[in-house]
């Protein structure tokens, strides 16, 4: 039988309204009467259910995710993960949203962050890319106390609340490292000839973090991005300056 406030109460030794205090951080509770509730709620195993919560409370809370509109399969992926949240949304009382906007585009994720703020949602989260106007758009949701997560590509250094994604540049690193190590001859073109150039996928915002491990990781030395195919090869070549 899964554990209930009242066992926390009665463990704790205290009413459920103090139980009810602790729960939700509320203020007017002594420091150790806290740590008992807290101990309490640690030997029982209590995980909290927030969807009865809200229940009870008649509360929603909604959020939005920023999402590159894009046609590659991870992309994809990230989506329908993105709509089965959607489709039990009602059931765990929130209310998710999803904002397409052009890859790469500063600009268009600045006015979907901008929108975000007027709206002033529990949560926003969205693939970051590493812009001063980013920054900018990111600290003013910070000031409004909007809590963000970045997917995929990080903004470091940032007010940013958490990163839900891999370590790009431990990435780079190893990939560098590795290709140090088993590549013994010169790296070919797509025509055959030596080349000391890799082609520019157009990941650009992801992989240009990523070569920052891997440059200076490699045993070799491989220029990469001198190139981008994508229409914002100008936001990846300031990206890698960096």
């Amino acid at each position: 039988m899964k554990p209930t406030v009242h066992d926390i109460a009665k463990i704790a030794g205290v009413s459920l309204a103090t139980v009810d205090r602790v729960l939700n951080g509320r203020p007017g509770v002594r420091s150790v009467t806290r740590g008992k509730v807290e101990e309490a709620i640690a030997s029982l195993g209590y995980v909290r259910d927030l969807a009865a919560a809200n229940l009870a409370k008649s509360r929603t809370y909604s959020f939005v995710f920023i999402l590159p509109a894009n046609d590659n399969s991870f992309t994809i992926g990230l989506h329908e993960e993105v709509r089965g949240a959607v489709a039990r949304s009602s059931s765990e009382r929130t209310d998710i949203r999803i904002v397409d906007v052009p890859p790469f585009d500063p600009d268009a994720l600045v006015t979907a962050l901008e929108t975000v703020l007027a709206e002033k949602p529990a949560g926003v989260a969205f693939v970051a890319i590493d812009a001063p106007e980013i920054r900018a758009a990111a600290e003013r949701l910070r000031q409004a106390g909007i809590p963000m997560v970045t997917l995929v590509s990080d903004l470091p250094d940032s007010s940013r609340d958490h990163y839900a994604g891999i370590d790009n540049i431990a990435a780079g690193r190893t990939a560098g490292s590795l290709m140090g190590r088993f590549l013994s001859g010169p790296l070919m073109d797509e025509r055959g000839r030596p080349s000391r150039c890799l082609p520019a996928p157009c990941w650009c915002a992801t992989i240009a973090s990523g070569s920052k491990g891997f440059r200076p990781s490699s045993a070799r030395p491989i220029r990469t991005f001198t190139s981008c195919p994508c229409s914002k090869a100008a936001t990846t070549r300031r990206l890698l300056k960096r």
